[in-house]
């Protein structure tokens, strides 16, 4: 097979529309599940032998897990979010 301009142009012209695709499935089930399963380590009560800071922790991994997985959001800024949580206050967190 014969490679010529036209097509180097038109695979670079497919890559280039791919880049700027707007999310995917995978994506969008990373917004959705991610909050949810840090919202059930929020709400339901945690297992027996597992302090409820350890519960929270756990959420807040799944989470990150998830984002990581999925990519919702650039791995980098996924990696931030133990600061975001920890500069929540600590009653709202550990209620």
């Amino acid at each position: 097979m014969v490679l010529n301009d036209e097509s180097c142009a038109s695979a670079n012209n497919r890559a280039t529309s791919s880049e700027r695709a707007p999310y995917g499935l995978r994506q969008w089930s990373g917004w959705v599940l991610g909050p949810a399963a840090l919202l059930l380590t929020l709400l339901a009560a945690p297992p027996e032998g597992l302090s409820i800071q350890g519960w929270r922790t756990a959420g807040a991994a799944l989470l990150m897990a998830i984002f990581w997985i999925t990519e919702p959001s650039p791995i980098p800024a996924t990696a931030l979010l133990p600061l975001v949580r920890a500069r929540c206050p600590r009653n709202y967190l550990l209620r």
